[in-house]
């Protein structure tokens, strides 16, 4: 089996989107949303686990001041590889809720 990554991510014709969890069919735009790694741990078995993250953005210049975990995935590595990415998400200034859930599952197929 192979190993996939799982974010709350659709990929649209016109780029990546995204529907931000507790804002009824609210679609956000990301202009620049690079995905996780999926890390191995030391003897080269990937870890597995689900989690949500909240982004918190600054909404006048659509940066992502930070992330906090609202669920862990269970393992220390995913939880940094998925805050390491979504820290350098980016989105359209002033067409972005301050705070958005992000779901992401790292496991088998």
């Amino acid at each position: 089996m192979k190993p996939h990554l799982l974010i709350g991510l659709a990929v649209a014709a016109s780029g990546l989107t995204f529907i931000a969890h507790g804002q009824a069919a609210r679609k956000e735009r990301a202009l620049y949303a690079p995905p996780p790694s999926y890390p191995s741990l030391p003897d080269g078995r990937k870890p597995q686990g689900a989690g949500v993250f909240v982004l918190h953005v600054d909404t006048h210049k659509g940066i992502v001041t930070s992330v906090t975990v609202k669920k862990s995935t269970g393992a220390a590595i995913l939880d940094n590889a998925a805050i390491d990415a979504f820290v350098r998400w980016r989105f359209k200034p002033g067409k972005v809720p301050p705070e958005i859930t992000i779901p992401i599952s790292f496991g088998r197929r």
